[in-house]
Formats: C-alpha cells, structure tokens, sequence
C-alpha cells in the first residue's frame, strides 16, 4: 500500500502546532505498516525550528518555496487558500518527487493542500481523503457577519465565495472527509450534505507522555500554546483580563505559568496586582511544563478545531478547566467546565482541597487516553478510511 500525505504544515517531531503533532504522528503511524510519501508546505512557519531539529520523515519532501506571498492581483481575484500558482511553480520538485509512482491514495491535510489536485498525476489517485480540524469557510463565513462597515462585509464575503467556490473544485476529486469531532462533522456537512466525513481524535505516544504525579500543595495552574494561532492569544487576553484578577483575589498564593512559542509583549508584560503570573517562551521538553502546574486551564472562546493541549494534558495527569467551547470534542474525557469567573473559583478550590476528587480525574483520564488516544489506534483507523470504499468511510 503507497500513501500520499501532503500537508499546509511542517511535519516534524518538535513541531509546536497541535494539527502538525497530530498529523506527524499519524504519519509517523502510518509508515509502520504502509509505503508513506509525504509533501509539506510551511503555513505554521517553523523552518527554523525544523532545521534546528535535523530529522524529517523519511520519503519527505518540503516545498518552502511554496510559502512566499503572491502577486497582489492574484490574491484579489482568488481564494487566499488558492495555492495552485505557486504549486505549478515547483512541478519540477514535486514531479521529481513522485517519480511516476502509482499511488493507492492521497491524504490532504489543511487548505493549501487542495492547491495540488492541480497535478493531473495527484487527481488520477483512486482515493483522496481530505483532513481539516477548523473548517475555514465557517471562519470567513463568521468574520464577514461580524464586520461592522458595509464596505469590509462586502470585501469578506467575496473571500468567503472565492473560497467556498475552491472548495467546491476540488470536492470533484475527494472522496473522504477527516474531522477533528462530531461538532466539526455537522458543520462540514451542513456546507456540503453529500461528503463523508469520518471523525478522527487527536493521539498521543503514551511513551513520550508519561503519567505525572500530583503536587498537591501547589496552586499553579498553567496554559500552553503557540500564541501565533490566535485562539490561543484571545484566550490568554480573556482570562487575564476578566478572569485571573477575580481568582487571585480569593487565592492570592495562585500563580499562573504561560508557556508557548510567540508569546505577545502585552502578556509576557501583564503584571497584576495579586498572584503570580510567569511567561517560559520554550520548555525543552513539554512534560516539564505540565510538571510545573497542578491544573490546566484552557479558557478558549474563539473558533473549534483541534484541542490538543487537553489530550496531552490529560495524558500527563492533570486535571482540565475549560471553557465548553475548549472542550468541543472531548465529551468522553472528565473535564471541568467554567465560563464565569465563579464557576473557575469553584472547579479550582474544589480541585486544590479535594485530593480524592483531583486524583479520580487524574486516573480516569489517563486510563481514557490509554484506551482511545493512542497515535498507533487513531492512525489504524485513518488506514481503515484511506482503503476503504467510499460509502464504507464514515
């Protein structure tokens, strides 16, 4: 069995992206018991990090050169996920790369991925499976409405039909959906009612997330994220804001650790007038930062798609306040939900003085990870879609 993998993200171990780890260790999976040949753009921008890091995936292609802008005219006229220019650009590369190879199915992960059906030898493949964790028609779809001035309405719609047309060519060559929940799925299909959408988790390599013990004397709690991924910075912005003051004036031995990539200046230089707040740019290895915290808090308010922090933090054994939209998807792990700022009061002093209460948590959702959440499970079933009939799929 030959596999195609081509992807908007730099796929490598060390990549801080939740949808590059989660596709890295799919295809990581994958190669075990499947010829895996994988093409990546760099719409994460981790160059850097990738060189630094010396590996890649083996039977590996990266195209950087397929990141840069493109001409002002173009991105007028076309869908800001419409690639197809810079791709026929580098056939040499990517025709080099696949050497006329028969493959027996192609797995698109992220938008700019769907820029190389333009290859004839990529469309002719049996069984294309596309892969999207935040669908971003409902994301253009919603900024275009929330757009005050009639003129910005009007110039976001006419990104949202570029795109949606986009999206409409190449469903001509998809046969298979990939979503992140069952959330993500109805919203696909209340766009396209026809695709098959099989929903697919987020797994982790139980060996490289060991289960942590508690500190139960500390009241840490901790967020962790690229904060390029604006999700992750509104979330931060929101609960400095109109959450962390109310908590540390009950607990005013509470610290925050913020840890990440591109954490902004206004909250590396939040400085509040209770508790303790300390930004760590890069942990060397991201278990020590779930050793330093007691509690995860992920106050996301913006946008679905992947929640990776809550698989890993799960798997580490801390205990998860999130916000409902945070915890879309994961319905089957024990995480406390909170949107006021009485409701994280509650769930935090309960977890803090009720150690039975907080080691439940912790073990029912390893166990839970244990079971579901295995990269090697998850990447079985992303095999089991990409061979099987299409009506068979979801």
């Amino acid at each position: 069995m030959r596999i195609l993998v081509i992807s908007s993200l730099l796929l490598f171990k060390e990549t801080r992206y939740g949808g590059a780890k989660r596709l890295y260790s799919f295809v990581y999976e994958l190669s075990r018991f499947a010829d895996v040949h994988t093409i990546c753009l760099d719409a994460s921008g981790e160059a850097p990090d990738f060189e630094k890091s010396g590996e890649c995936l083996q039977n590996f292609l990266f195209l950087p050169q397929c990141h840069p802008p493109l001409p002002a005219p173009y991105k007028f006229f076309y869908s800001p996920i419409d690639f197809q220019q810079l791709v026929r650009k580098n056939r040499l590369s990517i025709d080099r790369f696949l050497n006329n190879r028969p493959f027996d199915a192609v797995l698109l992960a992220y938008p700019l991925a769907l820029s190389f059906l333009c290859i004839p030898q990529i469309q002719a493949i049996n069984r294309a499976v596309y892969l999207e964790d935040d669908l971003i028609l409902e994301t253009l779809r919603n900024t275009a409405s929330g757009q005050r001035s009639i003129v910005l309405k009007f110039l976001k719609k006419i990104r949202y039909w570029q795109t949606f047309r986009f999206y409409r060519k190449a469903l001509k060559h998809i046969t298979a959906w990939i979503a992140i929940s069952s959330q993500e799925q109805e919203i696909i299909k209340s766009y396209f009612p026809a695709a098959t959408v099989s929903v697919l988790k987020y797994g982790v390599d139980l060996e490289e997330y060991p289960l942590l013990p508690l500190s139960p004397a500390a009241k840490r709690i901790g967020f962790i994220g690229n904060f390029l991924h604006a999700p992750n910075a509104d979330a931060m912005h929101h609960f400095l804001g109109a959450i962390f003051p109310f908590l540390a004036e009950s607990m005013p031995d509470l610290e925050l650790i913020i840890g990440g990539k591109n954490i902004p200046d206004a909250i590396r230089n939040h400085n509040p007038s209770k508790g303790k707040i300390e930004c760590i740019e890069d942990f060397p290895d991201i278990a020590d930062f779930y050793r330093s915290i007691t509690v995860f808090v992920n106050p996301i308010v913006s946008r679905r798609g992947l929640r990776t922090k809550l698989i890993e933090a799960a798997a580490f054994g801390r205990p998860i306040i999130s916000t409902p939209l945070g915890a879309e998807g994961l319905e089957d792990l024990m995480i406390l939900k909170a949107e006021s700022k009485k409701e994280y009061r509650d769930h935090l002093n309960a977890l803090f003085t009720d150690q039975i209460l907080a080691e439940s948590i912790r073990m029912r959702n390893r166990r839970q990870i244990e079971n579901v959440y295995t990269g090697s499970a998850l990447a079985k079933r992303l095999f089991s879609i990409l061979t099987a009939p299409t009506a068979d799929a979801e």
